[in-house]
Parts: C-alpha cells; structure tokens; sequence
C-alpha cells in the first residue's frame, strides 16, 4: 500500500476559536483570517506543519483531506 496523497488542509470555522497554536507553531503555513479564525495559506502543503498544528489545536479544528477523500 502506497502513500496517500495529501489534497487539503481543513480549518473548521465552526470550532475554530482563534487560539493560534497553529500560527505561533507554523507562522508561514497558518494566519487570521478578518474574523479570528485560523486559514491555512502556504502555497505548498506541507504534512509535517499540518499534522503538528492538528495536534496542537485544543478544538480540533484542522483536518488534513488526502486523495481517497478521507479526512485524518
């Protein structure tokens, strides 16, 4: 079985609460929208700052979306 291929990181506006460990842990990869939420706008995705900032976010906000559809 080979890799999966990552396709989207996520930011659930829903349970976002603009903590910000996203942005203090990966800086270039994370910022604030207008209304607080974190976004994810690096131009390339990057696994290893996606799955550091799914495990640092206290709401679980952020999911990584890979080729089969399934969210991590």
């Amino acid at each position: 079985m080979g890799e999966k291929k990552l396709v989207a990181i996520r930011i659930d506006n829903n349970l976002c609460v603009g903590s910000g460990m996203c942005i203090s842990a990966h800086p270039d990869k994370f910022a604030f929208q207008s209304d607080g939420h974190a976004l994810y706008v690096a131009k390339v995705l990057d696994e290893v700052a996606a799955r550091e900032a799914e495990e640092l976010c206290p709401v679980s906000a952020i999911s990584m979306v890979f080729e089969d559809g399934e969210p991590s």
